[in-house]
């Protein structure tokens, strides 16, 4: 893929800095790079470069019961929606909202990953638009997802969905001292813009401590996540109402990242659609490491085996379409390029070039309904 759009100017630098590290960054042997000619068998090279992906995400539990609950079940005219909850570690419970459509048989399903954004008190929210919600959230999905509530549209076209909040976001988000986290979730939808705003600049900061934590006690952010959607995925095999034959996955910018790891590492799930977040990670070096690169998408010591496209081949065979906006500020655009390509020269060369497409579109970073038709058509072609 040709890259019609010129670099940017940077966003954030660290001066003579930046040389430094493009100069550590240009050392990496990528020894686990699929694309290296040493790699010949991929289910070879999945094997070796999943195992070193599972050691380094630094977080599995092990198995434990999901201790399953449903909070709230509400039935429409078409669908069925739960508010569910399950472990997904000893210390961690998720919640969830579950959409099922009306069916005498059981039903293909969609895990719908939120975005990140500047809205922390809200995740699985983000999706699924509710009755009384704050206006803050109205307008982010507007701004973001051209308005649509996702996951009314999945579940209207006979797809079950489960949205999920990812760890430090909505109903699992860090309160403030003085504030409890039932107090905030309690009240957000009543909150005015100030005090949303507020709050965010405050939970910003208790995200990141919760980020030290988890590192000073020997874990990851990437890992708590990934294990969360596998975890997820052992949900839905306890429901009778779902086709586990045809699980798929999706989402924008944290949710697009969310997408990369469950695709990577469960096989169980057949597609995935992740919008807004492929690049390679040295083009982010001098140009944007403070506004893309988070905990979240950092994999200790990963660069000196394999780049993020690399990783990705850890998809295969599985079908995967990474879709992007030229005009996205989080990214270079020869970044997003290069990636793409690196992607699919992975399939390429594993012999099912057909399982990977780049749409590549004249748009910022959002999901919009354009984009939203082509990502479910992608998933109705494997599911």
């Amino acid at each position: 893929m040709s890259t019609p759009y010129p670099d940017r100017p940077p966003l954030n630098s660290l001066g003579y800095l930046d040389d430094i590290f493009r100069s550590m960054a240009a050392r990496s042997p990528f020894a686990l790079r699929y694309l290296n000619e040493e790699w010949t068998d991929h289910a070879v090279w999945r094997n070796q470069a999943l195992t070193w992906v599972k050691e380094h995400l630094c977080f599995n539990p092990g198995p434990i019961g999901l201790k399953p609950t449903v909070e709230k079940r509400l039935e429409e005219s078409t669908y069925i929606l739960e508010k569910v909850a399950f472990n997904s570690s000893p210390e961690l419970r998720v919640p969830a909202y579950l959409l099922i459509p009306k069916s005498d048989r059981p039903v293909p399903v969609i895990i719908l990953m939120h975005d990140m954004g500047s809205l922390s008190l809200w995740g699985k929210e983000k999706m699924l638009a509710l009755p009384n919600e704050n206006p803050i959230l109205t307008s982010h999905r507007q701004e973001n997802y051209e308005g649509v509530s996702l996951a009314h549209r999945l579940v209207e076209q006979g797809y079950a969905v489960i949205i999920t909040d990812s760890f430090t976001f909505g109903e699992r988000t860090c309160p403030p001292p003085g504030v409890t986290l039932e107090q905030l979730i309690k009240e957000r939808d009543t909150y005015s813009a100030a005090e949303v705003e507020a709050y965010m600049r405050q939970l910003g900061s208790q995200r990141e401590l919760a980020q030290r934590h988890l590192l000073l006690v020997g874990a990851t952010w990437a890992g708590v996540t990934a294990w969360d959607d596998i975890r997820t995925v052992d949900y839905l095999f306890t429901r009778p109402e779902i086709d586990t034959d045809r699980i798929g996955c999706m989402g924008l910018s944290l949710g697009g990242f969310r997408t990369n790891l469950l695709l990577a590492l469960d096989e169980r799930v057949k597609v995935g659609v992740s919008v807004g977040w492929m690049t390679t990670f040295a083009s982010l070096i001098g140009y944007n490491v403070r506004g893309a690169v988070g905990y979240f998408s950092q994999v200790p010591g990963m660069y000196n085996q394999m780049d993020l496209p690399d990783f990705m081949a850890l998809c295969i065979p599985r079908a995967l379409q990474v879709m992007l906006g030229r005009q996205d500020p989080l990214f270079q655009p020869s970044g997003m390029h290069a990636a793409v390509n690196t992607i699919a020269a992975a399939y390429e060369k594993a012999g099912c070039p057909e399982k990977f497409r780049a749409v590549m579109g004249d748009h910022p970073h959002e999901f919009n309904r354009a984009m939203q038709e082509q990502a479910i058509s992608w998933i109705e072609r494997w599911i």
